[in-house]
């Protein structure tokens, strides 16, 4: 980040002022801008170039996290919470048919319009059909 900050404002300020400030050496920042582009950087392009973004969000940042964290608080409320299992197969029956048959063909989302999500990928489907 602090490399890219200097390649951002090297038309404004000198690099061996930013260098020294941001306690990175010159030399390194030259040998950045030289190598070749990581594995991510590939990725994250190849995913751009079809309108898609990485989520790979920082430590501390939890919107990376949210939808599933969201999705397990339901989980737990609606089911998992009022439920005694005796072993983790009866866990995972119940949380299976959960999740495929009454989250993803019934429970309506707020956040899809109040579709089911089955309900919501037929409705996309039939809207980019047309």
């Amino acid at each position: 980040m602090r490399y890219r900050f200097v390649r951002g404002h090297r038309n404004q300020f000198p690099v061996s002022m930013m260098c020294r400030v941001l306690e990175v050496s010159r030399s390194g920042y030259y040998a950045w801008r030289s190598r070749p582009a990581s594995n991510r950087e590939i990725e994250n392009k190849a995913l751009a170039e079809h309108g898609m973004l990485c989520s790979m969000s920082r430590k501390g940042d939890c919107w990376d996290n949210a939808v599933m964290e969201s999705f397990f608080g339901t989980l737990k409320k609606e089911l998992v919470h009022h439920r005694k299992y005796r072993t983790r197969d009866d866990a995972r029956r119940d949380i299976f048919d959960y999740i495929e048959i009454f989250y993803n063909r019934e429970r309506l989302h707020s956040s899809l319009g109040y579709l089911s999500p089955a309900n919501y990928e037929e409705y996309i489907a039939a809207k980019q059909a047309a």
